[in-house]
């Protein structure tokens, strides 16, 4: 199928995403994890939040109507002042924060950021150290900010019995209290079917049906916060047909295979490292730009389109970086966009610098002329020589 797409992700442009790790530590060591991420231990130490603060301001000075805020890591609620930096986040412009946490803190931990303006939480329960009780204790809490969240099961193949029980209760639990349900594949850039059986995709396939006729029954009459829809996960075919698939279900169908697509990575999205290094998106193969923390953000560097060469994207942050199969398309719509986004201070300063690189290139073509025109001898040559290189 992927030879008829022409288009994957996100064309909108007014909107911003930025995945930010504020640290790479986490408390749990999950089997599967992809990050490796190392244990949180006393003797680390975490970046002052002035810097993450001017490091936000940095970001909001990119020309946008909505910025979307990703926390994960690692678990970012280690990072010791994550509540203020979100209540910062929250304060500026049109901010919407997700936080991706394994969701360990306490009830009044959570109480505080569902109290900020705009805070989505996706809970992603790790059966190797999940409580139920808690899990649900959480949702309930989310249910009286009237905040909905996002409960992502992660479907550890070795855990088989616990993330069914798991499901069928959070399912039950789900006519009662309003909330999302993901079953989260684990791949780690492996074909799903190496993974899982076909009586659990089978399985799968039949979760997410039930999971759509309890939602149907039992509807969300609030909005649902939009990195949690599908919105982002767009399909343009060859016919201009259009689909908006689920994440999870593009995977299974085997949809994500992009490779030598024109991929404008950076134009509605930002990855940013523990350590403030930062890339247009969260994919493996997109260039590092700079460090965030310390150096001013490279507009130009950041929205250039890249070729893929992976065959398995797979990221959910990816949805939104524009995929294109056609270099002109790409091309057509970097042109139109980049005037949109780029701060009128960004291109002075780059048409200054243009200006001051020709003026030192004139410098030297002066000194290398005045070389050459020592070695003649008469002053109206010498001068008729310099005169045509002026």
């Amino acid at each position: 199928m992927n030879k008829n797409i022409k288009f994957h992700g996100n064309l909108k442009t007014n909107d911003m995403i930025i995945h930010w790790l504020p640290t790479n530590y986490c408390n749990y060591n999950c089997s599967y994890c992809i990050t490796h991420a190392p244990i949180v231990n006393k003797n680390i130490s975490f970046t002052d939040l002035s810097i993450l603060k001017n490091c936000a301001d940095k970001i909001f000075s990119i020309n946008k109507d909505k910025y979307t805020f990703v926390f994960s890591g690692g678990e970012p609620t280690i990072y010791p002042y994550f509540i203020d930096l979100a209540e910062y986040l929250s304060k500026n412009k049109n901010t919407h924060i997700y936080l991706f946490s394994n969701g360990h803190k306490n009830k009044d931990y959570f109480s505080k950021l569902f109290s900020i303006n705009n805070f989505n939480f996706n809970f992603s329960v790790h059966l190797e150290y999940a409580n139920i009780s808690h899990i649900k204790e959480l949702i309930k809490l989310a249910n009286t900010y009237n905040k909905y969240i996002m409960v992502s099961l992660m479907m550890n193949p070795d855990k088989k019995e616990k993330y069914e029980l798991f499901f069928d209760e959070l399912l039950e639990y789900r006519k009662y209290y309003y909330f999302g349900i993901d079953l989260a594949i684990i791949h780690n850039n492996e074909k799903i079917d190496k993974i899982y059986n076909k009586d659990e995709i089978n399985w799968f396939n039949n979760s997410i049906l039930k999971l759509k006729n309890v939602e149907e029954m039992f509807k969300y009459t609030s909005d649902i916060p939009d990195f949690f829809q599908d919105i982002n996960t767009r399909y343009i075919f060859e016919d201009d047909k259009i689909i908006y698939l689920p994440h999870r279900v593009s995977i299974i169908e085997n949809m994500k295979n992009f490779e030598n697509y024109f991929c404008v990575q950076g134009i509605n999205s930002m990855s940013i490292n523990h350590n403030g290094d930062y890339k247009g998106s969260e994919c493996s193969i997109s260039p590092l730009i700079g460090n965030i923390y310390y150096d001013d953000i490279d507009y130009l560097k950041l929205i250039k389109p890249i070729k893929c060469s992976i065959n398995d994207c797979n990221c959910r942050i990816n949805n939104y970086s524009p995929k294109f199969k056609y270099q002109k398309e790409c091309y057509n719509f970097t042109q139109i966009n980049t005037p949109k986004i780029i701060p009128s201070f960004y291109l002075y300063n780059e048409v200054c610098n243009l200006k001051n690189q020709l003026n030192d290139l004139n410098n030297k073509m002066n000194k290398i002329i005045d070389s050459i025109v020592w070695f003649i001898p008469v002053k109206k040559l010498r001068d008729n020589f310099r005169s045509k290189f002026l």
